[in-house]
């Protein structure tokens, strides 16, 4: 048995609390990370973005990985089954940096505690329950990115300890003309590209 959790946000990255002081003042993403903790789906972990020092095989940008189809929603709304999988995230050591559009259409440079964030809790927990939007997610044109995006914009307000942020501290959606989309640059270059 998984003891309760919560996550701790910090200058060091995330950490993961246990024990009883963990229930006082549980955030709403400890508890959705107490979700994942608890189902019977496996997730794994993988920090191989863009890091060719340490994998072979990096992955060209973040991104979850369903195990199955059972954590997509049907077209008519029906939660799934649920489904494990993986997430690939970026570290310190990964050779590009990632950003995203903001609601003035400006890329902003992402913390890759936020990226973490917008996999785990945007994307690995709405797979798990069965609810993530089954929509085609294309680059460009992902609406149903939006539920991933809304969690990331929640987390943003949390982890900055406020009720309302400036646009330039918000990822944009798809109403927006760029749609929140991502982007990624070389480390020590200024020019984004698509991913």
């Amino acid at each position: 048995m998984v003891p309760d959790g919560d996550l701790q946000f910090g200058k060091d990255g995330v950490t993961i609390e246990f024990g009883p002081n963990a229930n006082k003042n549980r955030s709403e993403f400890g508890k959705k990370l107490n979700d994942l903790i608890d189902s019977t789906n496996t997730w794994t972990i993988i920090p191989d973005v863009k890091d060719s020092k340490n994998f072979k095989e990096p992955v060209g940008g973040p991104f979850t990985k369903p195990a199955n189809a059972n954590g997509l929603a049907t077209a008519s709304g029906l939660p799934g089954l649920g489904s494990g999988g993986e997430i690939h995230i970026p570290t310190s050591k990964s050779e590009y940096e990632f950003g995203a559009y903001d609601p003035n259409d400006r890329v902003q440079l992402t913390d890759p505690v936020i990226i973490f964030g917008h996999e785990l809790f945007g994307h690995a927990w709405f797979l798990n329950n069965g609810t993530h939007d089954g929509r085609p997610q294309k680059w460009g044109d992902r609406p149903g990115h939006d539920q991933a995006i809304k969690v990331e914009n929640l987390l943003r307000k949390f982890l900055a300890g406020k009720n309302e942020l400036k646009p330039s501290e918000l990822r944009g959606l798809w109403a927006n003309p760029m749609k929140g989309e991502s982007m990624l640059r070389m480390r020590g270059t200024i020019e984004w590209k698509r991913p």
